[in-house]
């Protein structure tokens, strides 16, 4: 998919463009140009988005019989990774919104060969000559990654980056630092958004395939150190020594809260003997005080009560891989996964068996 997106994002139309402000009244971008081998085609100006893999066409406009032709939007662009595309061929434009004239000039012919002069934005003239260079296989991907790091507009820092993106741990650091330096220069854009999303996702991604190899019966359990309601880290390893139900719930979660009596049920009946909970919230932030209320409502006496309030973003969900609540890991007394997923009738019987 990446890589896909990457020869969409990249691929360069060779076109000959030539902006003229003088005469017009319009304060958006106008682009003029000529392409000198694509006499009669029409040429289109697209706007990309990387992530959701949208493209919103903006304009068009026919090329004459010597290849000229002439775009104009009514107002100006908001920052972002566009495109001019001809046929099956693209030229790559990486514009903050500041512009008002654009200057390409070349040959279709010679589009993938990175010999486009482009003025009026250099970061569109930078992602061309580098179009060449991958097409000419003078670089690879690798050299297309530094150039991510090292990027002073994010806008490009991001268009870099698609090239090999596979969803590695190496990719969530890279694409986090790229969402930091959009948030601080566009942050009210889509692209910062939509990153920030997809960041996240790779995150629980990886982390759910991590839980394959870690979370597992006979496997130890990870440790989890989140605060209490009062602000007190808790440690799950700290119940080294009891048979330990490891609960995550949430305050909203309706099938967590009927499932509670029993829980509560068989936390009297064994607290004495060795057996304790600890629940882990998957409140979200800001609901604090509906996670205390459930608590007192749902008469959870147990004192190992822990959250970070992140929702589905809670450094413990993403460790144990949670997708869905409520879900348990039963625990022996010297912290190994014995069971899991256990409720109802089926919880009583597994906790016994370890006491």
């Amino acid at each position: 998919m990446f890589r896909s997106l990457f020869v969409l994002g990249f691929a360069c139309a060779l076109s000959m463009l030539a902006l003229n402000c003088a005469g017009t009244s319009s304060t958006g971008l106008t682009i003029k140009g000529k392409v000198t081998d694509a006499s009669d085609l029409r040429v289109f100006f697209d706007r990309l988005q990387l992530v959701t893999k949208k493209i919103d066409v903006i304009s068009q406009a026919e090329l004459n019989g010597s290849g000229k032709y002439t775009i104009q939007t009514d107002k100006p662009l908001d920052a972002g990774i566009y495109r001019i595309r001809i046929g099956n061929r693209f030229v790559p434009l990486i514009l903050n919104g500041s512009e008002k004239s654009l200057q390409i000039t070349g040959s279709l012919g010679d589009m993938d060969a990175g010999k486009c002069i482009i003025k009026g934005s250099e970061e569109s003239t930078k992602a061309h000559q580098l179009l060449g260079q991958m097409f000419n296989k003078e670089i690879g991907l690798a050299e297309l990654r530094a150039e991510s790091i090292k990027a002073q507009d994010p806008l490009a820092a991001l268009y870099y980056a698609f090239g090999g993106i596979t969803g590695s741990k190496e990719d969530v650091a890279l694409l986090k630092n790229i969402v930091i330096n959009l948030r601080a220069k566009y942050p009210k854009s889509t692209y910062t958004s939509d990153l920030d999303n997809m960041v996240t996702s790779l995150e629980r991604d990886i982390a759910t395939r991590e839980s394959t190899y870690l979370i597992k019966e006979g496997s130890e359990a990870p440790n989890i150190s989140l605060p209490d309601p009062e602000g007190k880290n808790i440690e799950l390893k700290s119940l080294r020594g009891k048979v330990v139900l490891l609960d995550f719930w949430a305050s909203w979660c309706g099938p967590c809260r009927r499932e509670n009596p029993n829980v509560v049920n068989i936390y009297n009946k064994y607290k004495d003997k060795g057996f304790t909970v600890y629940s882990v919230s998957l409140d979200r932030p800001g609901a604090k005080e509906n996670w205390k209320e459930a608590i007192a409502a749902d008469h959870l006496t147990w004192p190992n009560h822990v959250s970070d309030l992140q929702h589905w973003n809670s450094a413990a969900g993403r460790t144990y891989g949670i997708q869905s609540i409520p879900q348990t890991f039963l625990l022996n007394k010297e912290g190994v996964i014995v069971a899991t997923n256990l409720r109802g009738e089926a919880l009583e019987p597994a906790i016994k068996k370890y006491l």
